[in-house]
């Protein structure tokens, strides 16, 4: 009778106890949830105004739903749903879905979203034009640009550094950008770097830009 009196004098102390976390659980969810869902808001709404300039759809969502009463927190992520078709639905980012080029061009808007959230002295983007066809790898350029040269221009902002193997030719630079594109002449077979005349390419560029011109 004693072993069963203090079995249950520890289970009760057990359920006390478990009851206390919960509560401590869900005060804790009930001031971190709307922030994170909050912040999530802001984010899909970025994101939906890069589609709707593509005249395609795109949300940024949290799961689970708000309702939820999850309580394990490494199940909360977000989701990113992308439409790229007329006549078809919002479809979760997953690489049995989408393309190569869709997937990297619903990822580099993302990254450019994430961007009016977060403070730091530079960001580094390694090829991420790959795998774009180059109508794709021109309108994400020129988002970049937009995002990170003309909007937030100044001696404050964050250095964005665009590693590529290949840039398309006649992308736009628009007057007032803080942009330097910096070419790696290495290999096997290249003319020694004191050997390059700059102006010299420079104008001949120019040259076959003009005659370029007046055939059309």
């Amino acid at each position: 009778t004693k072993k069963i009196e203090e079995l249950t004098s520890n289970t009760s102390s057990q359920k006390e106890r478990l009851e206390q976390a919960r509560r401590e659980i869900k005060e804790i969810r009930e001031k971190w949830q709307p922030k994170v869902r909050l912040l999530a808001h802001r984010l899909s709404g970025e994101y939906a105004k890069h589609f709707r300039e593509m005249k395609c759809e795109g949300e940024i969502k949290v799961y689970p739903e708000p309702d939820n009463e999850i309580v394990d927190y490494d199940q909360y992520g977000l989701e990113i749903w992308v439409r790229f078709r007329d006549g078809s639905d919002l479809q979760k980012l997953s690489k049995f879905r989408q393309s190569g080029g869709e997937r990297s061009v619903s990822t580099m808007l993302y990254l450019l979203c994430l961007q009016s959230v977060t403070q730091t002295p530079f960001r580094v983007v390694d090829e991420i034009n790959q795998g774009m066809d180059t109508k794709n790898e021109r309108m994400i350029f020129d988002r970049i640009v937009r995002s990170c040269a003309l909007q937030n221009s100044g001696e404050e902002s964050p250095q964005y550094f665009l590693v590529t193997p290949k840039l398309l030719p006649n992308l736009h630079y628009p007057e007032g950008s803080d942009i330097s594109v910096l070419t790696v002449y290495n290999g096997y077979g290249m003319l020694p770097a004191e050997e390059w005349d700059m102006e010299s390419i420079i104008q001949s560029v120019k040259k076959a830009s003009r005659k370029r011109k007046e055939r059309e």
